[in-house]
């Protein structure tokens, strides 16, 4: 793997870059290391940089983030709001401002790249109509018919809802409706459309990041591209929830989601490729 290396396109070379890549970070150092090594060693192209917005780090990982000296490190320190939705949210405003690029690329520490060329794909996605300023894709996940049976009948919170409706008369209990858009783990944006109004990445209404983004920019006038999810499942690998099976503090409350992502991060850290990552200290520098 470490042969490849020369052709990749080193960050920070280039005095525009055309992509600012902004990534969240909370005291994961073992996801960030292979999360920020895969987009090193896999990323040919176009020029871009690397932001982390560090919230409140006060363990090891802020120091070894600072010895990079190929990202650009922004500590938040005290000044990072308790809520650990809002801190990612407002560190993807933080990673906003400092944007040099075109295009703005939000990622999760989660959230690993595995494939060339997945950058490009995504710029000449957002490139394929004027009026096109997000891109992105659905969750990464493929669910049989026996599976998504499963999923609905123990859909608790569907449940809850449906109680409020009919017993408390609750009209305002209602699942909300989500358009097929391009989710937060990884999505690129057009800079200039999101400064121009002013967006942010703070949710509304219940919608996730993306999904705030995404409805604003739509009342705005603007398109969104979408790659499909099997293209997206063969360029990355997100591993849903993982740094809420890693922190104690964010504890997931499913305790099946919680055991279903530690599996599925045990077995991420026992794949070859990413064994060769790991071994390769030099994608650091």
């Amino acid at each position: 793997m470490t042969a490849a290396r020369n052709t990749v396109v080193r960050p920070g070379a280039a005095s525009a870059p055309t992509v600012s890549i902004c990534i969240p970070h909370y005291q994961v150092r073992d996801l960030m290391r292979l999360c920020l090594r895969a987009v090193r060693y896999y990323t040919e192209g176009p020029p871009y940089e690397v932001i982390v917005v560090d919230n409140g780090s006060t363990d090891e990982s802020l120091d070894w983030l600072r010895s990079m000296d190929w990202i650009t490190i922004v500590d938040r320190g005290e000044s990072t709001p308790r809520n650990w939705i809002l801190a990612m949210n407002t560190a993807l405003d933080i990673g906003l401002e400092r944007a040099r690029g075109d295009y703005y690329l939000i990622m999760h520490s989660d959230t690993i790249v595995r494939r060339r060329g997945w950058l490009r794909r995504m710029v000449e996605a957002i490139e394929s109509g004027p009026k096109v300023a997000s891109c992105g894709s659905g969750k990464l996940e493929r669910r049989g018919a026996v599976d998504q049976f499963v999923r609905d009948a123990t859909d608790t919170k569907r449940f809850r809802l449906w109680l409020r409706r009919t017993v408390l008369r609750d009209t305002s209990a209602r699942q909300l409706v989500r358009e097929p858009c391009p989710r937060d783990y990884c999505a690129l944006y057009r800079t200039a459309a999101l400064r121009e109004h002013g967006l942010s990445f703070v949710s509304k209404g219940g919608y996730s990041a993306g999904e705030t983004v995404y409805y604003d920019l739509k009342r705005l006038g603007y398109e969104s591209s979408l790659i499909p999810v099997p293209e997206m499942m063969r360029n990355m690998d997100h591993i849903a929830h993982a740094t809420g099976a890693i922190l104690p503090e964010r504890k997931l409350n499913r305790a099946h989601t919680f055991r279903k992502t530690r599996r599925r991060l045990e077995r991420l850290f026992h794949r070859d490729d990413v064994d060769a990552l790991l071994a390769d200290d030099s994608l650091e520098q």
